[in-house]
């Protein structure tokens, strides 16, 4: 009996640590050196706005140098939709100068059939659009003459 308690907790724990997993955003990293905040803050914005990627004004801060973009999407019929939005930070790097964007794209899709006007719990993440996020680094190394 003692063996099987210890095979039902081992596979509570693998479900317990994948749900713990599963919503969860992987920031990408791109160091900027020898350039201003200012700069970088404004290729973050032109990017964005080149890309119709429309800042959510509650959730961006120019100050603090964070782009969110509002969620852009469809809620298509019986109840299907998929959403995503753009995030961008610039940030100081650790123990050196210049800076660092930390950046996401996350996709959204509505968990259950759900009514035409989806409540935000309506709502599940199912992982990240790799393409803007590699064409967000694209462009950014293209801007800032950055190598690989």
């Amino acid at each position: 009996m003692v063996p099987q308690m210890r095979w039902v907790l081992a596979a509570l724990t693998a479900l317990l640590l994948c749900s713990c997993l599963m919503g969860r955003v992987d920031y990408r990293e791109l160091s900027i050196p020898d350039e201003s905040a200012g700069d970088i803050w404004q290729q973050v914005v032109t990017y964005a706005n080149s890309r119709a990627l429309r800042a959510d004004m509650e959730q961006t801060d120019p100050g603090l140098r964070v782009y969110q973009s509002s969620w852009s999407g469809t809620t298509a019929a019986f109840g299907r939709g998929t959403r995503e939005r753009f995030y961008a930070q610039v940030e100081p790097t650790r123990g050196s100068t210049g800076w660092v964007v930390r950046f996401h794209c996350e996709i959204h899709r509505l968990a259950y059939f759900s009514p035409r006007n989806p409540e935000e719990s309506d709502w599940e993440f199912v992982g990240q659009n790799r393409a803007v996020e590699d064409d967000f680094e694209r462009f950014m190394r293209i801007t800032f003459k950055l190598k690989h």
